[in-house]
C-alpha cells in the first residue's frame, strides 16, 4: 500500500502490520499503541522532532536487544540481550577523523572525554582530574586508594611500583612505605630528579653500605651512612651526628648525663671541659676534669675557684651566703643592704644612706646603734706609758681639722672622761661652755646655757652660783644649795626632803629657808610669806591659822571667827572634818548659816541657804531648788574641741534611775539625749532645723527643716486618735503658699470601728482658681484611684489601679504632654531624647515561687525612633522573657510608618489560635517563609475581583506567545543550597512589564542607611525584586484556552479526515 497523502487515511488509522512504501507524511504524525486515543509518539512538524512519551521505548535488534526510553524522571539506554553482547559508542567508524566522544552530565561541562588515538579523561566540576597516557595515568590533585596492585605483587594495603615517577609532589600516608632499590638497575632511588646530578633525595649503595643523601640543588646537605652516622653539611660524618656549620634548635636537645672527667657537652679539642648533668634539676660546669660551678634548684655554687667580674656587674636576685653557714649572708632589697650573722640581722644601710647597727630602721642621721647592756659602741685606743687610752670621739670642722674630743683614760686607780681641745697644748683650759640655739646652722652668737669651771662649779645663765651637793656627809639625798654673792652666805636649799626637813623622805621635794620664806608672783608683789615661827601671811596683814592636831584628826582646816569675840562663822579645810562621811582628801567649805557670794561691792550674786536651796541673783522661790533671777541665763562652756557642754537630769525611783542630757557639741546645735536610747533623741541646730533620732551630720539636704532617723524602723511619726469614728481624719498635713492651702496628705479611719485596724490615704492638690481637691486615693485593700473622679469613683478589689482624666483624644493631637490631655497614664524615662529612650511598663510576677524574687515576664515600651529626620517619630516594642534565661528580649516592634517587625532567629513563627487550637502559622527558616494550618484544613485566599471595581475590561490576547516567551529555570538558592524552580525576576519583567507581576528594578540597592527601623539596612544593600506568582494564573488560563482551541481545531480536522 503506497500512500502519498495522509488525508486519504481513514480515521481508524493504519492497521497493524500494514506496509507503507514511499509514503510521504506532511504535518504532525501521531503514533498510537493499543490504547485508543493515546499517542505514544509524535512527529512534531513545528520542532522537526520525533517525540516519545514516557516509558515508550525505541528498540533495536531482532529481540529488542537495545532500548532507549524515558521513564518520567530518568533517561535509559538498556542492553536486553541474553548473550554477552557489548555496547559500543564510536565517534569514528572505518576512518580516522580525529573525532572525540564527550559525555556531559551538565550541558557544556565534560564528565568523560575519549580522544581519538589519545587519552581518556575524567573530569570533576569542569576540571580534569585523571588522564591516561602511553605510560599509564596522570592524576591532577590527590590520589587516595585503599590498595594497589602491581604486575608481580598484589598485597592489600601495600603499593609496589616498578617505575614510580612524580613530576611535582609525592605524599605517602600510612605506617610503612618501602622503596626497593633493587628494582632500579643503577641501585638508586631519586625523588624530585631534574637531572642525573640535581636531586632532592637519593638512596645509593656505597660498597656494602647504603647511603641516604638529601640535596638542595647540587649541594649535598644531609648524609646518613651505612653505620648510622648522620652528617649535616658533612658528606662523610665522623661521629653519630656531625654538624658542619651553625645550628639552630627550637626544641630540646637531649644528651647523656656525663661526668666531670667526660662531660656530656665538650669541645672536640678539649674533651674534659664542658657541661655535665650530675642529677635531677642540676647542671655542672667542668674545666680540666674538675667541677667549677654547679647550678641546681637551690641556686648556683662555685667550687674550687674565685668569682671574678671584669668590666661588668654582678647581679643577684637572692642573698650572698657562706657555703658552709647559710645563716651568714648579705641580703639585697630595693635600695637597701643588710648583713646577717647567726641568722640575725646585724647591720643595715637604707636608701637614705643611714647606717643602723642593731636596728632594721635607722632614723635620720648617718649612724644609729641599738643594743642591750651598758655599752652599744666600744672605742679602744693604743697603750701609753702613763695611761691606757681606751678610745675617743673626735669632732672635725668643715676643713677636716679636729676641734675637740671626748676621750676616756684608765689606770690602776681610776677612770677619767676627758672633754676638751684636740690640741694637747690647749688642754689646760679653765672652763668648758655649753651654748644652745634653736637652729644648729644659725650664724648669730649662741646663748650660753651652762658653764663648768676648772673646780667643777656649774654656772647657769645668771649671776651667783648654784651648787648641787651629794656626798657621804649628805646621805639624806641630793639638794641644791643657794648662796649669796662671793662670800657664800647660805640662804636656803631645794632638794630631797630627807636632808632638809626632819623626818622627810628621799622621795619628797623639800624647801628649807635659813630664815623666812617669801613667795612673790606677778613681779615683786608678795603673795605668801611664811615666818620662821610658822605663821603664814596671804597678801595682807594679820595671820591665818591652820590647825591640825590630835583633837582634829579628821584633817587640817581653816577656822573663820567673827570679830574679837571669836564667834565662829565657818570653816575651810579637809572635808572629812567639816562634812559627815566626806574624805580627808576633799576640800570643803562649811557655813554655820547661809553661804553667800557677792561681787561688785556688797551685791549678792550666789546664795546657798541652810536648807540647801540655791539662788542666783537674789531671792528664793518656794519649792524651787535653784532660782535664777534677772536674765536667767546659764552658760555652760567647754573649750575642748569636740567636747560637750550641757545638763544632766535624773529621777531616782527605788532601785531604778532615769537620766537624760541636754547640751551641745561644737557648732552642731542643741541636743537632747535619753541615756537609755544609745544616741541623740532630738537636735536643734543653729539654723533652726530639727533632727529627731539624729544630728545634722546624718542628713545632707540643706532645705529640710525636720529630719527623722531610726536605724531599725526608719524615721517614723505616729499619729493616734482613739475616739475617731469611721471616715474621720486621723492625720493630715498640708502645705501653704502664703496663706493659701495648695497641697497635702491625709489618713482617714476605715469602716471597722470595732477593731480600728483599717484606713485609707488621700493626696490633695489645688488648681489655680479652685479649692484643694482629692487627686489620689489608696484604699484599705491597696487599690489606687487617681484623676478627676477620684472623689466619686468606687474602688473595687478587682480593679487595683484606676486613672480618671478628661476625654482622652490622642489621635492627631500634639505629642507634647503639656499641650493636651492625651493619656490616662504617662510613663517616661529620665531623658527620653536619645534614640531608644522612653517609658516602659513591665508585667510579671514571682520568678521562683517566692514574693522576694519578682521577675518581668513581658513588657510594653514606647520610645523615640531615631535621628536623621525621624527625631519626632515614635515606636512601640513588645517583649517577653526568653525561655532559657531570665533575660527580656524584644519580640515585636511597631514603627511610625506602621511597619511591624518580628524579632528572632531561624524558626521564629507567628501563630494564631482560634478556639484553643493553632489555626494559622507563619514560620521563618533560612530566609524562607512558610504559611500553614497546623490543625489541618485549608487556607482560602480571596482577592477583591468584583466587576464594580473595574473598568476597561478586555480579553488577554497572544497569551500562549507570552507564556512561551517566559523562561522557567531550575536553580539552587544561595542561602540554603536547596533546589527551586521559577523565573528570573528581571527577565519576567521584560516579558510582562505592565501587569504588576514583578516588583522592583534589576540590580537596585539602598541609597542611604535605614534611620526609621533601627538600622535594618545599610547604604548599598541590595533591594531584591519580587514575583507574585498568583498573578500569572489569568495569563496561564488564557494560554491554556488558546492551546485548547488549537487542539480542538486539530481534533476536528482529524475527525474530518478520518470520516
Amino acid at each position: 500500500m503506497a500512500l502519498t497523502d495522509l488525508t486519504r487515511i481513514s480515521t481508524s488509522g493504519i492497521a497493524t502490520g500494514t506496509s507503507l512504501s514511499g509514503a510521504i507524511l506532511h504535518g504532525d504524525a501521531h503514533f498510537r499503541g493499543t490504547q485508543v486515543g493515546v499517542t505514544s509518539a509524535l512527529f512534531d512538524s513545528s520542532d522537526d522532532a520525533l517525540e516519545f512519551n514516557d516509558n515508550v521505548k525505541l528498540k533495536f535488534g531482532n529481540s529488542g536487544d537495545l532500548s532507549i526510553y524515558h521513564n518520567g524522571s530518568d533517561n535509559y539506554i538498556d542492553g536486553n540481550s541474553n548473550a554477552e553482547d557489548h555496547l559500543y559508542i564510536r565517534a569514528n567508524v572505518g576512518a580516522d577523523h580525529s573525532s572525540n566522544i564527550h559525555l556531559q552530565a551538565k550541558s557544556g561541562e565534560d564528565s568523560i572525554v575519549c580522544r581519538d588515538d589519545e587519552s581518556v579523561e575524567l573530569h570533576f566540576n569542569g576540571g580534569q582530574k585523571l588522564r591516561t597516557t602511553n605510560h599509564g595515568a596522570v592524576v591532577t590533585g590527590i590520589l587516595t586508594a585503599t590498595g594497589f596492585s602491581g604486575p608481580t605483587n598484589n598485597t592489600s594495603g601495600i603499593a609496589t611500583f616498578y617505575d614510580l615517577r612524580v613530576s611535582n609532589n609525592l605524599t605517602v600516608e600510612g605506617t610503612t612505605t618501602t622503596l626497593d632499590t633493587n628494582l632500579i638497575g643503577v641501585d638508586r632511588v631519586e625523588v624530585g630528579a631534574n637531572s642525573n646530578t640535581v636531586v632532592g633525595v637519593a638512596v645509593t649503595q656505597s660498597g656494602t653500605a647504603d647511603i641516604l643523601r638529601l640535596y638542595d640543588g647540587t649541594s649535598q646537605e644531609v648524609t646518613v651512612d651505612g653505620t648510622g652516622k648522620v652528617g649535616i653539611g658533612s658528606a662523610i660524618p665522623a661521629e653519630k651526628l656531625d654538624v658542619n656549620g651553625t645550628s639552630n634548635f627550637t626544641g630540646q636537645v637531649r644528651v647523656s648525663d656525663g661526668t666531670t672527667s667526660v662531660p656530656s657537652v665538650a669541645a672536640a679539642s678539649d674533651t674534659n671541659s664542658g657541661l655535665y648533668f650530675p642529677g635531677a634539676d642540676a647542671v655542672g660546669l667542668v674545666a680540666g676534669g674538675s667541677r667549677k660551678l654547679l647550678a641546681n634548684s637551690s641556686g648556683i655554687t662555685i667550687n674550687n675557684g674565685d668569682l671574678a667580674v671584669n668590666g661588668g656587674n654582678l647581679d643577684v636576685t637572692g642573698d650572698i651566703r657562706h657555703i658552709d653557714n647559710t645563716n651568714t649572708k648579705i641580703s639585697f632589697t630595693t635600695n637597701t643592704i643588710s648583713f646577717d650573722t647567726a641568722a640575725a640581722e646585724r647591720l643595715r644601710i637604707n636608701s637614705s644612706g643611714n647606717v643602723g647597727i642593731g636596728t632594721d630602721n635607722p632614723e635620720s642621721g648617718q649612724l644609729q646603734v641599738v643594743g642591750g647592756g651598758y655599752s652599744q659602741i666600744n672605742i679602744s685606743g693604743n697603750k701609753n706609758t702613763n695611761v691606757n687610752k681606751t678610745g675617743g670621739i673626735s669632732f672635725l670642722n668643715y676643713e677636716g681639722n679636729k676641734t675637740s674630743v671626748f676621750q676616756t683614760f684608765a689606770n690602776s686607780s681610776s677612770n677619767t672622761i676627758y672633754y676638751g681641745s684636740a690640741d694637747s697644748s690647749a688642754r689646760g683650759v679653765t672652763a668648758h661652755k655649753f651654748y644652745v640655739n634653736t637652729d644648729q646652722n644659725a650664724t648669730t652668737s649662741h646663748a650660753l646655757a651652762l658653764n663648768i669651771d676648772s673646780v667643777g662649779k656649774i654656772t647657769t645663765n645668771t649671776t651667783g652660783t648654784i651648787i648641787a651637793d651629794y656626798n657621804s656627809s649628805n646621805s639624806g639625798g641630793a639638794y641644791v644649795q643657794y648662796d649669796i654673792g662671793a662670800n657664800g652666805a647660805n640662804i636656803g636649799y631645794i632638794g630631797a626632803a630627807a636632808h632638809l626637813s626632819s623626818g622627810g623622805s628621799n622621795t619628797d621635794l623639800g624647801i628649807r629657808a635659813a630664815n623666812n620664806l617669801d613667795i612673790a608672783v606677778g613681779g615683786s608683789s608678795r603673795k605668801v610669806f611664811i615666818y620662821n615661827s610658822g605663821n603664814i601671811q596671804l597678801n595682807t596683814t594679820g595671820t591665818l591659822a591652820v590647825d591640825f592636831n590630835t583633837s582634829n584628826s579628821g584633817g587640817a582646816y581653816f577656822n573663820f571667827d567673827l570679830g574679837a569675840s571669836g564667834a565662829n562663822i565657818g570653816y575651810l579645810g579637809a572635808a572629812s572634818h567639816l562634812v559627815g562621811g566626806a574624805a580627808t582628801a576633799d576640800l570643803a567649805i562649811r557655813s554655820t548659816s547661809n553661804f553667800v557670794i557677792s561681787t561688785g561691792g556688797a551685791v549678792e550674786r550666789l546664795r546657798i541657804a541652810s536648807g540647801g536651796n540655791i539662788s542666783i541673783g537674789g531671792n528664793f522661790t518656794a519649792g524651787r531648788k535653784v532660782h535664777i533671777k534677772d536674765s536667767g541665763i546659764i552658760k555652760l562652756e567647754n573649750t575642748t574641741t569636740g567636747g560637750w557642754a550641757g545638763l544632766e537630769f535624773m529621777v531616782s525611783s527605788g532601785t531604778n534611775n532615769y537620766d537624760a542630757y541636754m547640751g551641745m557639741q561644737d557648732s552642731n546645735g542643741l541636743f537632747f539625749i535619753d541615756n537609755n536610747s544609745n544616741g541623740i533623741d532630738l537636735c536643734i541646730n543653729q539654723g533652726g532645723k530639727v533632727f529627731i533620732g539624729a544630728d545634722s551630720t546624718d542628713f545632707s539636704d540643706a532645705g529640710t527643716f525636720l529630719n527623722l532617723k531610726q536605724d531599725t524602723y526608719g524615721g517614723r511619726i505616729g499619729f493616734s486618735n482613739a475616739t475617731a469614728s469611721a471616715g474621720v481624719t486621723l492625720m493630715e498635713q498640708f502645705a501653704y503658699w502664703g496663706t493659701n492651702k495648695v497641697a497635702g496628705i491625709a489618713i482617714l479611719a476605715g469602716n471597722d470601728t470595732t477593731n480600728k485596724d483599717d484606713a485609707r490615704m488621700s493626696f490633695y492638690t489645688r488648681k489655680s482658681g479652685e479649692s484643694v481637691k482629692e487627686r489620689v486615693r489608696i484604699s484599705d485593700i491597696g487599690s489606687l484611684v487617681a484623676g478627676y473622679r477620684v472623689g466619686t469613683s468606687q474602688v473595687y478589689s478587682n480593679q487595683p489601679v484606676a486613672f480618671h482624666s478628661a476625654r482622652v483624644t490622642p489621635d492627631t493631637a500634639s505629642s507634647t504632654v503639656s499641650d493636651a490631655v492625651r493619656c490616662n497614664l504617662y510613663v517616661g524615662s529620665n531623658s527620653g531624647w536619645a534614640a531608644g529612650d522612653g517609658g516602659m511598663i513591665g508585667m510579671g510576677g514571682s520568678r521562683s515561687g517566692t514574693a522576694a524574687e519578682e521577675a518581668i515576664w513581658a513588657y510594653i515600651k514606647g520610645s523615640r525612633q531615631s535621628g536623621n529626620g525621624w527625631e519626632y517619630a515614635g515606636k512601640m516594642e513588645l517583649g517577653t522573657t526568653e525561655w532559657n534565661t531570665y533575660n527580656t528580649t524584644k519580640a515585636v516592634t511597631i514603627y511610625a510608618d506602621n511597619q511591624i517587625e518580628q524579632h528572632g532567629d531561624d524558626n521564629t513563627m507567628y501563630s494564631g489560635r482560634i478556639n484553643g487550637a493553632v489555626r494559622v502559622r507563619l514560620q521563618h527558616s533560612s530566609n524562607n517563609m512558610t504559611l500553614s494550618n497546623p490543625s489541618g484544613g485549608n487556607f482560602t485566599f480571596d482577592t477583591s475581583s468584583d466587576y464594580r471595581l473595574k473598568e476597561n475590561v478586555v480579553g488577554i490576547s497572544s497569551a500562549l506567545t507570552t507564556v512561551k516567551a517566559l523562561k522557567p529555570y531550575q536553580y539552587t538558592w544561595k542561602h540554603d543550597n536547596k533546589l527551586g524552580q521559577g523565573f528570573l525576576a528581571h527577565e519576567a519583567q521584560e516579558v510582562l512589564p505592565d501587569v504588576g507581576i514583578v516588583s522592583g528594578t534589576k540590580d537596585a540597592v539602598q541609597t542611604e542607611d535605614d534611620t526609621k527601623h533601627d538600622g535594618q539596612w545599610k547604604k548599598g544593600d541590595p533591594i531584591y525584586q519580587q514575583i507574585d506568582y498568583s498573578k500569572l494564573v489569568p495569563l496561564l488560563t488564557a494560554a491554556l484556552q488558546e492551546e485548547t482551541a488549537k487542539r480542538e481545531a486539530l481534533e476536528a480536522r482529524v475527525s474530518a479526515l478520518e470520516g
